[in-house]
């Protein structure tokens, strides 16, 4: 408590690292309460529910359509008050302008309008139920998003050709505009039947019962009744309880991902605390020995600084929650604002965010502050008798030593989890890279002299004095300047490793577009939200300027027990717009009981040409399929292939993700792009590209997910920053007697405050070097281990390298203002005065 200014330097950094910790657990727990509480609303009143069988293994939770026949079987059960077939496809909205209506990510969804209240989860709050066959129902959230009215008029997108509805009711989802930011779209239950191509068939059919019989007797009555007919019976409660289990399974990858940056944050925080540390243990040597020499022993001493270093911990550890809890709740306020909106209720904290954030925090700090503790508890006695300041010892040869096997072990752990077939690769790697990342702070002391020396070069010849003193002191001390630079340079070692993986990607793919694409165009489809309508295709195909289209569609699969996703291809025509480098077999006898594999892939589950293999669609039942060939270069098609046939016999929604175009001979894309723009005109969401735009399109996407992660990545540079502000003011408290003495001599404020400012920058391109070698290192390792996934060519951005050594400059300069302010506003006299 006596000095406050470090105990909230440090502090601050357990406090962002914790912060993650807890934001991860109260969004993650608030969110699951919310979908809880709003399914278990929503299947209240149903007590049972009837939808097609599925047979054990993945897709538990994708039904195939039953007969709409078995309504009237239901109904006829004793204990059955009400039922009614429901439809469930996919619909998609346009605005006003015509564009799609953007949805964030999230479903769009289209179905039937239930007459009954007690089986509709969707409550009008305007107009009334569709009519007709050319009204619709639309909900609350998408109405405000688009600016919708009842009585307007809009386009809804599908499977089926365009077709515009007139807006007779706007409708909320229980208590909520719309269910988790999907938007729906429901019609009359003869217009969703044609919409959807479910004739005669219902996505599901729930039923009410009456007053005395349970949930459980009426689905045992209706199974008995319904015998043999391949359907599977759950209760309301049993299917409120799968809805809630398959929104924690969606958000558990979300919660892993934050968790996995709150970790990096609270390793970079470690760095921090324990130079943090080191450098206080060292500033009260003299006061320590002297607690030695009136008695105190060295385990009262290691005691005294763990103590310390516990109270900081909790601490900042529950202002770390605090600041966890309104991390949260920005986050769920920008899902809203980007149209994922919530049920309104408190944040929910529980039991397992307390003790993870605390334990963290803690447990970080203790584990960060007990080498600088042991230090102090062998501080002797005769040090009470002379002026101490931060220890400058040299490694030793111990500590090479230990460096460089850590450095080995790290490797090797690395290269087990890149180069072996674990199912949980990214356990080793993750421990090799934190293993290394020590290693290399180990070892840092070594090279960080003669290092920083250089890097000063430039400072020293054009700064004058200033720019001496600042490489000589970012020099004369290489534990603590390696120990500052270690925190920053985890931060940019992790920015350059995504940054030279994501753009190998890039690189790979537009090469391989380069090599095997021979059509002019690609007709793509939405990345969420259903595809492109089937009669698409005839009317591009039907253009006087088009030699040949090659639809491709989507599917999750069963393979061999195991999903995937499969790429659903016309073989006869796919090879004249693709150039797969078929290995083995022929890709044109792809037929209905058939699979192409990728030669990788066919290598890796032990499959040949002529072999079986069992497949099941989502929605249907095992079947053998044989494998016609084998390809090499994958291009924009899956690792399993099926034919459209297949695909076609297999799925009732059916939907082109994209469509491949080959002009004519002597047609020029310039000649060709209007024709085809005036097809597209009246489907909002498929987008014309041509070679140089599909590399664009999929390469975009790869920047937004670079984008998201240098933003997760922030708050550990963050933290890094902190720590080399708080090292630079530790060390002005360090040197305030060598300050005053320069100052005396003739240093003016303006030249002292350049030296540490300089010092800061020295120190910062120091660890940003550093970051950088030690990230390319670990991306080619990576990108060499993902050469047989399509990593074919090694992309080193040189230009975002500078960019990153001159931000982390900045950053530097930026951390030295207050410590150089505050350096340069010392009284002389006291100063000097100060031992």
């Amino acid at each position: 408590w006596a000095h406050k200014i470090r105990l909230v330097l440090v502090s601050t950094a357990i406090m962002l690292g914790v912060a993650f910790v807890a934001g991860s657990f109260v969004l993650t727990s608030t969110v699951s309460k919310t979908f809880d509480n709003l399914f278990a609303s929503v299947y209240k009143d149903t007590d049972i529910v009837v939808r097609g069988a599925v047979p054990p293994g993945p897709f538990q939770d994708v039904h195939p359509p039953v007969s709409a026949a078995l309504v009237a079987k239901i109904a006829q059960v004793d204990g059955v008050k009400e039922v009614e077939g429901f439809i469930q496809g996919t619909a998609q909205l346009t605005e006003k302008n015509g564009k799609v209506m953007a949805g964030g990510g999230a479903p769009s969804f289209g179905g039937n309008w239930s007459a009954d209240k007690k089986l509709n989860p969707f409550r009008l709050t305007s107009g009334t139920a569709p009519r007709n066959d050319n009204e619709v129902v639309i909900d609350a959230a998408s109405a405000k998003k688009g600016k919708y009215a009842v009585g307007n008029e809009l386009t809804i997108l599908s499977a089926q050709a365009p077709a515009k509805y007139t807006i007779s009711g706007i409708a909320k989802f229980g208590d909520v505009d719309s269910p988790g930011g999907a938007s729906y779209a429901l019609f009359t239950e003869r217009r969703a039947h044609e919409v959807f191509n479910l004739e005669g068939l219902y996505t599901e059919i729930p039923a009410v019962a009456v007053g005395n019989v349970s949930q459980q007797q009426l689905r045992d009555r209706v199974a008995a009744a319904l015998g043999n007919d391949n359907v599977d019976v759950a209760t309301g409660a049993a299917v409120a309880k799968e809805k809630q289990d398959s929104v924690k399974s969606g958000l558990s990858f979300f919660t892993t991902i934050l968790l996995v940056f709150a970790g990096i944050s609270l390793f970079v925080g470690a760095f921090v605390i324990n130079n943090v540390f080191a450098v206080l243990v060292a500033q009260r040597t003299k006061e320590l020995a002297l607690l030695r020499a009136i008695g105190a022993r060295g385990r009262q001493v290691l005691n005294a600084v763990l103590v310390e270093a516990f109270v900081v911990g909790v601490i900042a550890s529950v202002l770390g929650l605090g600041l966890g809890v309104l991390l949260a709740f920005g986050v769920l306020k920008l899902l809203s604002a980007l149209g994922v909106e919530l049920p309104t209720g408190s944040l929910v904290i529980q039991s397992n965010a307390i003790i993870a954030s605390l334990l963290c925090g803690v447990v970080v700090t203790l584990v960060s502050s007990y080498f600088p503790a042991r230090r102090a508890a062998r501080v002797p006695p005769l040090a009470a008798m002379r002026s101490v300041a931060v220890d400058k010892t040299r490694p030793t040869l111990k500590r090479l030593i230990f460096g460089l096997v850590m450095l080995i072990a790290g490797g090797g752990l690395i290269a087990l989890g890149l180069l072996s077939n674990m199912k949980k690769a990214y356990i080793p790697v993750g421990t090799g890279a934190g293993i290394t990342f020590i290693a290399i702070n180990v070892l840092a002391p070594a090279f960080s002299s003669p290092v920083t020396r250089l890097l000063g070069v430039p400072f020293a010849k054009t700064a004058g004095i200033s720019g001496v003193l600042a490489r000589e002191n970012a020099a004369r001390n290489p534990r603590r300047t390696s120990a500052t630079a270690s925190a920053l340079m985890i931060g940019v070692a992790l920015v350059t490793m995504f940054t030279v993986v994501f753009s190998s990607a890039k690189t790979s793919i537009t090469s391989s577009i380069d090599k095997s694409f021979a059509g002019d165009f690609v007709v793509q489809g939405p990345h969420f939200g259903g595809g492109l309508a089937y009669d698409l295709e005839q009317r591009i195909k039907s253009d006087p300027q088009v030699q040949a289209i090659s639809p491709q569609r989507n599917a999750p699969i069963v393979f061999n027990n195991a999903q995937q996703y499969a790429s659903a291809i016309d073989p006869m025509v796919f090879d004249k717009i693709f150039d797969n480098k078929v290995q083995a077999g022929d890709l044109k006898k792809l037929d209905a009981k058939s699979v192409a594999l990728s030669k990788k892939f066919a290598d890796d589950h032990k499959l040949a040409v002529g072999q079986t293999v069992d497949v099941r669609f989502a929605t249907g039942t095992p079947q053998q399929f044989h494998v016609a060939a084998t390809f090499k270069d994958t291009g924009p098609l899956s690792d399993v292939v099926v034919s459209t046939a297949a695909y076609d016999a297999n799925t009732d929604e059916r939907f082109d993700s994209s469509i491949f175009v080959k002009l004519k001979n002597g047609v020029s894309v310039d000649q060709a792009r209007p024709g085809l723009k005036s097809i597209l005109a009246a489907y909002p969401n498929a987008d014309l590209q041509d070679s140089e735009g599909l590399k664009k399109s999929i390469t975009s996407q790869i920047d937004i997910a670079l984008h998201v992660l240098y933003g997760l990545l922030a708050l550990a540079v963050v933290i890094a920053l902190l720590g080399i502000a708080t090292t630079l003011a530790l060390s002005v408290f360090e040197r305030t007697h060598e300050i005053g003495l320069l100052r005396a001599v003739g240093m003016s404020r303006r030249q002292l405050r350049a030296a540490i400012r300089l010092e800061s920058i020295v120190i910062a391109v120091f660890g940003a070097g550093l970051g950088l070698i030690v990230g390319i290192g670990f991306a080619l390792a990576l990108v060499s281990s993902l050469s047989d996934e399509g990593f074919e060519k090694l992309a080193l951005p040189w230009i975002t390298f500078a960019i990153i050594v001159v931000i982390a400059a900045g950053a530097g300069l930026l951390a030295a203002i207050w410590p150089a302010r505050r350096a340069a506003r010392q009284n002389v006299l006291t100063a000097i005065a100060t031992t």
